[in-house]
């Protein structure tokens, strides 16, 4: 260190380089520049050759600490240190000048002078001020400074700015990173306070925070609600909570939609009011219970429940009556005419509603009576008749000279006069005939062979021919002592002679050549012993067994199956299944089970019996199966017999049944909808979902099911199984799941079901499974696979191929409001605006039935197959065109010059004694519009022939894409007005292959 009282003066001309404001060695810098008197200002922090002086300057234009290399003297600074602060404003002598000599602009031009005053007492009498991360020192009568150490917490800090001030090492200060010192609450309960990297920020508090009031949205909002199920209140059928913008509401349910539960029979219906209450209306189809009486007939009118009185004298059976009152009793009459029909001796009456007789006076004498019988017809006195002896009613005479007339106790007689009595021309007989003889005596003696007769009251001698019977005879032996014609006696065979009664009413008493026999009576011939009816084969008298019941059973309409091909008939008794027979082929009713279509002019072929229930149970099938909605009657023949030969009491079923048609939706639960678009910034709706909707008229549980959710190329996992709950979805109802919730510019309708973890799926291409099973499936093939849907490019599975792509602004739907189902995703499945349908939405149920003799708007009004008449060639090998042809008024109108898109037409093949309306064995494959012919549409398809052997071929078209189905034969079919349009499976054309 250089100590020196020597007075040094320098002059400053130029101080260049400076570093303003980046270190804090240097805070002076130029401070003031040049005042009115110096010229160029003084140098802050400016060093000399390593010296330099700090912080001084003159204002105006002292020199400040000018220093002297190696150690400036400036106030006694040390090469290297310098002197801090030295300087006074306006221009004094740093460290030693005089006290406030200069002023603004009274120093010297350029420079200044400095009187050496190295020497200090101690570090207050430094110049400069201590801080907190330096202080002044005086060491050896020398100032200097000494430095906290780098990292010195200050004390003094600005509170929220992400940072804390710490010395630096050099004396000065410096702000490192401290992120939890938040910055100060912005009072958004909403936000939160942050620090990142040194940075303060209020980013939106958690989706769903609480904040007073209600919850936060995703724009740091304190908003009422989110989604609705937030909102205060219940759901009810008539009413669901709902949030828009942020604020509950609630939606009211379309007035005169029914709740689910009623009062059966009330005559009324509770429906919602539209304003989210309810309200009871009349509902006259809800008809009262039936009241289990014959004679009343369940009503409803205007509301209010009737049991109304059928018409008088409807026929009935209760509480020992006949005919209806007029009150609704089942009485015995209401007139006297039901009781009986008068007569002469008996009259009926009818008094209160109960039946009596009055009878005439016994004798009464009846009008018609028969002359000269001896008798009075009369009354009796109970209602019956007699008659009465009256000796005087004598009959009339008789021209006769051998009788008389009289009457004896009642009988008319002719009483022949004596025997013997002269008469003209002989005598009278004991016949009261007057003869020429009366006893054989009178003319001589006979014998069996030889005849001295009186034969008709006239003397005759003859012989008796061959073969007259003698009167020595032996009864029932099948032989007669004859004469020989000589008047002798021979014995002869006499099959007339049968042998007496063995006193069974089922054996016929036969001779034979002479011999006798009890072979057994007729079968069938009536008989009434040991508790019988009928005579058997076997010469027993038996039980005739009866019909009890047929299946399907009269007036019935069963739904048909494949199974169900055929129909049974109960017998009261165990039957011979020989004697049961259904003829081979179609045609002239034969055997003794008949099935007809036409009153039994002709009848249609089957197999069986196949006997239950101890051979009390026949039965058939039909080869081919019933046709739909044809009313069918069976018929079984007296030729049919029990186990023991008793012969059957002839049936015919009264009316006939009818097969309906299946319903193939029934028990059948889709995927109607499909939307992974939620929850961008972007989607129509905040979620994603999965439709759900039940096809058929029966409710379908969810218990045991499950959606499976996975990417277009990836595999099923257990993250993407959604376990259904046990819910109960009604006939055609629709069932809503959300499987994840985002952002989005909407909320859905209400879920019937959210699940509990977020399955986000792609917009554009994944695949969703229904699936029988909790379990994630193996592969889309699996077989408790219920419905499947493949959507968008690169998917690895579908049915059939995958349905276009839908976006962050479209969904899938189902087509047919969800009936369609093909098989093929690529068809049924199509992309428009989301519309998320809950259980509240209306019921859709659909038909999928095969429509035939329906008369249904979705029958077709005229089909058929228009050629060729028949088809052959060699297996594998491909048929010519089959053309087949449909007209319905509303869709193929002429010249409309194409196709309807709703029209959907195949071509199939299937064995010739299966019913293609819903027997197995069908294969079809889809036709192509050919051409319009007046106002028909002709469309075509080709056949890859299968395996050898005969087959038959049909054409079927569906007015809605295939959910329902009018099968065609050539001679045509469909609900037009032709009352011979029917479907026969008998007149589709065949197809042989082979060669």
């Amino acid at each position: 260190m250089l100590r020196s009282s020597l007075v040094v003066v320098v002059f400053l001309t130029s101080i260049s380089g400076c570093r303003c404001g980046t270190d804090p060695g240097w805070d002076g810098g130029m401070a003031g520049g040049a005042d009115a008197g110096g010229a160029g200002g003084g140098a802050a922090g400016g060093g000399v050759a390593g010296g330099g002086v700090a912080g001084g300057g003159v204002a105006g234009g002292g020199v400040a600490g000018g220093g002297v290399a190696g150690g400036g003297v400036a106030g006694g600074g040390v090469a290297g240190g310098g002197v801090a602060g030295g300087g006074v404003a306006g221009g004094g002598v740093a460290g030693g000048g005089v006290a406030g000599g200069g002023t603004a602009g009274g120093g010297t031009a350029g420079g200044g002078m400095v009187v050496d005053a190295g020497e200090c007492t101690g570090a207050s009498s430094c110049p400069g001020a201590d801080t907190a991360c330096q202080v002044r020192t005086c060491i050896g009568n020398a100032c200097g400074f000494a430095n906290a150490d780098a990292g010195l917490l200050l004390s003094a800090q600005t509170t929220g700015d992400c940072r804390t001030a710490v010395c630096d090492g050099d004396g000065g200060v410096m702000h490192v990173v401290q992120d939890l010192d938040l910055p100060t609450d912005d009072n958004n309960p909403c936000t939160r306070e942050t620090c990142t990297a040194g940075t303060p920020a209020h980013p939106p508090a958690m989706l769903n925070s609480l904040c007073p009031g209600g919850v936060c949205n995703a724009t740091s909002q304190c908003v009422e609600c989110n989604s609705a199920s937030q909102c205060t209140g219940a759901d009810s059928e008539c009413s669901v909570r709902t949030c828009v913008a942020g604020a509950c509401g609630r939606a009211a349910t379309d007035a005169g939609i029914a709740l689910l539960v009623q009062t059966p029979g009330d005559c009324k219906r509770t429906q919602c009011d539209g304003d989210g209450g309810t309200v009871v209306v009349t509902f006259d189809s809800d008809l009262p219970a039936d009241d289990g009486a014959q004679c009343t007939t369940e009503q409803c009118m205007n509301g209010t429940p009737l049991h109304a009185p059928l018409p008088v004298d409807t026929a009935c059976s209760q509480t020992g009556g006949t005919v209806c009152d007029a009150f609704g009793s089942c009485v015995a009459c209401n007139r006297p005419a039901q009781c009986g029909t008068d007569t002469e001796c008996k009259s009926y009456t009818c008094a209160m509603n109960a039946c009596g007789v009055q009878s005439a006076t016994g004798g009464t004498p009846l009008m018609a009576q028969t002359s000269g019988d001896c008798h009075t017809a009369t009354c009796e006195g109970d209602g019956g008749t007699t008659t009465v002896i009256n000796d005087l009613d004598v009959p009339a005479d008789e021209p006769n000279a051998c009788t008389s007339e009289a009457c004896s106790n009642g009988s008319p007689q002719h009483n022949p006069r004596p025997v013997d009595t002269t008469c003209g021309g002989g005598v009278c007989s004991d016949a009261g005939t007057c003869v020429q003889c009366n006893a054989s005596p009178q003319c001589g003696v006979s014998n069996d062979c030889v005849s001295r007769t009186c034969t008709s009251n006239a003397c005759v001698i003859t012989y008796a021919g061959a073969g007259v019977p003698t009167s020595t005879q032996t009864a029932n032996d099948c032989l007669e002592n004859q004469c020989d014609g000589d008047g002798g006696v021979v014995v002869a065979n006499l099959d007339s002679d049968v042998p007496a009664d063995d006193s069974l009413q089922c054996t016929q008493e036969v001779c034979s050549m002479g011999v006798g026999s009890h072979p057994p009576a007729t079968v069938g011939t009536t008989c009434s012993q040991s508790g019988g009816t009928a005579c058997s084969a076997s010469g027993t008298c038996v039980v005739q067994p009866t019909v009890v019941s047929t299946s399907p059973a009269n007036l019935a309409q069963p739904v048909a199956t494949v199974s169900a091909a055929g129909f049974s008939v109960t017998f009261s008794a165990a039957m011979s299944p020989a004697s049961l027979s259904l003829q081979g082929a179609e045609g002239a009713c034969t055997g003794s089970v008949q099935v007809s279509l036409d009153n039994f002019a002709t009848c249609i072929a089957g197999t069986g019996p196949t006997m239950t229930s101890g051979n009390t149970v026949a039965t058939f099938v039909t080869t081919p199966g019933m046709m739909l909605r044809r009313t069918y009657r069976i018929r079984v023949t007296g030729a049919a017999l029990s186990a023991a030969g008793g012969p059957l009491v002839p049936f015919t079923m009264a009316d006939g049944f009818a097969l309906q048609s299946p319903a193939a939706c029934e028990g059948s639960m889709v995927i109607s909808q499909v939307y992974g678009g939620g929850g961008s910034a972007t989607a129509t709706f905040s979620s994603d979902f999965i439709e759900l909707h039940n096809r058929g008229f029966s409710p379908v549980s969810l218990a045991g099911l499950s959606l499976q959710y996975a990417s277009a190329g990836g595999a099923f996992q257990a993250s993407g199984v959604m376990v259904l709950p046990a819910a109960t979805v009604p006939a055609g109802g629709y069932f809503l799941v959300v499987a994840s919730t985002g952002l989005g510019l909407a909320a859905v309708p209400p879920a019937d079901f959210t699940n509990p973890t977020q399955v986000a799926m792609s917009a554009t291409a994944g695949k969703v499974a229904l699936v029988n099973g909790t379990t994630a499936i193996a592969s889309c093939t699996a077989a408790n696979v219920l419905d499947l849907v493949g959507y968008g490019s690169g998917v690895s599975c579908s049915e059939t191929a995958a349905s276009p792509a839908p976006s962050n602004v479209t969904a899938l739907f189902r087509g047919r409001a969800g009936c369609d189902d093909q098989g093929d995703n690529s068809r049924e499945l199509t992309t428009a605006t989301p519309a998320p349908r809950n259980s509240a939405a209306t019921a859709y149920a659909c038909a999928c039935q095969v429509m035939n003799e329906s008369n249904n708007g979705l029958e077709a009004d005229f089909c058929n197959v228009q050629f060729p008449p028949s088809l052959s060639g060699a297996p594998g090998s491909l048929s010519v065109a089959v053309y087949g042809r449909i007209y319905e008024s509303s869709q193929t109108p002429v010249g409309d010059g194409g196709a309807d898109p709703l029209i959907r037409a195949q071509l199939g093949f299937g064995p010739p004694a299966s019913n293609p309306q819903y027997q197995g064995g069908w294969v079809f494959t889809d036709a192509t519009f050919n051409v319009q012919v007046v106002n028909d549409d002709e469309y075509q398809a080709q056949l890859t022939l299968p395996a050898a052997g005969s087959y038959r071929y049909v054409y079927r078209f569906s007015l809605d894409q295939g959910v329902s189905w009018t099968y065609c034969d050539p001679n045509g079919a469909g609900a037009n007005v032709n009352p011979e349009l029917f479907f026969e499976v008998s007149s589709l054309p065949v197809l042989t292959s082979g060669p």
